[in-house]
């Protein structure tokens, strides 16, 4: 049961269809970039090959993954002792070249692409 639906299938377009309103600047998440010690990256790159995840490019320790529309790249850092979401990569439902600063992120918007950026916690 999704939104008190039954339904036959689960999807995320599905569980997000009351979410997305086409008025709204974000549109969708297209990529995930996470620098990753040792253990996270190992265990996450094989859990998603175990999933079926097409690895479409590696670089030395770089990994990007094909999640779905999603590019899941992976770096791995082994002085981290806790693995951080660095960036998150997406689309916009139109122009906007506005850049925003906070503390700890910000977002870049250029056309109809944004990114935002999350800096290391110190």
């Amino acid at each position: 049961m999704v939104h008190q639906e039954d339904i036959k299938e689960y999807s995320g377009e599905l569980f997000l269809k009351t979410a997305y309103r086409p008025g709204k600047l974000f549109k969708q998440i297209s990529g995930i970039e996470i620098h990753c010690n040792r253990a996270d990256y190992d265990r996450i790159a094989r859990e998603l090959q175990l999933l079926g995840c097409d690895l479409e490019k590696k670089n030395g320790n770089d990994l990007v993954f094909i999640i779905g529309d999603i590019q899941f790249s992976m770096l791995l850092d082994e002085t981290l002792t806790d693995s951080r979401i660095t960036r998150i990569n997406g689309l916009l439902n139109r122009k906007d070249d506005r850049v925003l600063d906070f503390n700890s992120f910000s977002i870049k918007n250029q056309g109809f692409r944004t990114s935002w950026i999350f800096e290391p916690h110190l």
